[in-house]
């Protein structure tokens, strides 16, 4: 089966159209959304009305509970609370209620699917180095663990650490267990303002990053038009 993996859009339309495109292209089985759909960016219904129709499975992200769930987003940044907050006064009942629903985590195809870290998926913990993924990895059954939340696009395979990827080069995982990480759609923060997703063949367990361009500038316009914080525009131009 080939699985599109996508995570963190946050409400960033001008990426995800992008990446519409390409997953026109690639046909996929399933497409996969990794978590938080909306915060940040300035179309979380456009977005969210995109994942619910075209995705099999979608887990619950920190941003997408906290939308509705205000309670316990003290760790957010000022303006992350603030995109929040506009955020969540712009989503009908029904969206909330979809995001409320939804699951910390879901396996299929012998992956699991997370948006933070399997040990504690309500704590959203990160995954941000070796250790972190091999303990991920001795947590469940699943021989894949898909995570999201670091906005950071990589692959740890168990015992070796973080391997080099490069887009559209597909990484051979045969006989391998790893923890692999989309990258985000729609804020990235490895330094590369392109849009990241990623496909997954669970036939060959082949992984292939993939990185995107797409109108960063639209994107930025479009949530200082909204009136939130112009840095959540800015940091788009630079994938920080």
């Amino acid at each position: 089966m080939r699985l599109a993996l996508l995570s963190d859009i946050h409400g960033n339309l001008h990426a995800l159209e992008a990446v519409i495109a390409r997953i026109e292209k690639e046909k996929p089985d399933k497409i996969i959304c990794v978590g938080d759909v909306v915060g940040y960016g300035a179309y979380p219904e456009e977005c969210l009305a995109w994942v619910r129709e075209s995705c099999a499975v979608t887990v619950q992200g920190n941003h997408d509970y906290h939308a509705v769930e205000h309670s316990g987003a003290y760790n957010f940044n000022p303006r992350a609370y603030v995109a929040l907050t506009w955020t969540s006064q712009r989503l009908n009942e029904e969206d909330r209620q979809w995001l409320s629903d939804l699951p910390l985590f879901e396996n299929i195809e012998d992956v699991q699917i997370v948006h933070g870290h399997p040990m504690a998926p309500e704590a959203w913990l990160y995954i941000l180095d070796r250790h972190q993924a091999d303990l991920a990895l001795r947590l469940v059954p699943q021989r894949m663990v898909v995570t999201g939340h670091s906005h950071m696009q990589g692959c740890f395979i168990e015992g070796e650490g973080q391997v080099s990827m490069i887009p559209d080069e597909g990484i051979d995982l045969s006989g391998k267990r790893a923890v692999l990480n989309p990258g985000s759609i729609g804020q990235p923060r490895d330094s590369d303002s392109r849009a990241a997703l990623a496909m997954l063949d669970t036939d060959l367990w082949i992984y292939t990053p993939i990185r995107l361009e797409y109108d960063v500038e639209g994107a930025r316009q479009a949530i200082i038009d909204a009136g939130l914080p112009h840095e959540l525009g800015d940091r788009l131009l630079v994938g920080y």
